[in-house]
């Protein structure tokens, strides 16, 4: 019998350990519990908000204010999205066609003059000083 068929045994000493790494009652200290899982995800989110608290803070303040700007229309055009996909169904066609266009409009306004004056005015202390 040729040695490379799969079903042949090779004469590689087996390690006893190997075997026991795939039981289910193994406690490894690699095995990802709930607690550990949840831990690594907050280690993991306060990375992540401290890189993006450090990038911001390097940005000029033009630079804070337009990237409020875009996420204040980003986030009210996905909430006015959101709302549309709901309701659709139960608005008659006639006014579906005009009210998606302007909800739209409404939301992305909204967003760049309403939304964004408020989250300037409360982002205030964390936005830089040069103006």
């Amino acid at each position: 019998m040729n040695s490379s068929s799969p079903n042949s045994k090779s004469n590689k000493p087996v390690d006893k350990n190997s075997k026991d790494k795939n039981k289910p009652g193994n406690k490894s200290p690699n095995l990802l519990t709930k607690a550990n899982f949840i831990a690594q995800g907050k280690y993991y989110l306060d990375q992540y908000l401290q890189i993006m608290s450090r990038n911001f803070k390097l940005l000029g303040r033009e630079n804070q204010e337009l990237l409020i700007k875009r996420i204040c229309q980003t986030l009210t055009l996905g909430l006015t999205s959101l709302a549309l996909v709901f309701a659709y169904s139960f608005i008659p066609e006639i006014i579906r066609i005009f009210l998606v266009p302007v909800a739209g409009l409404l939301a992305w306004w909204l967003g760049s003059n309403l939304v964004t004056s408020v989250m300037l005015d409360r982002l205030q202390n964390y936005l830089d000083k040069e103006n």
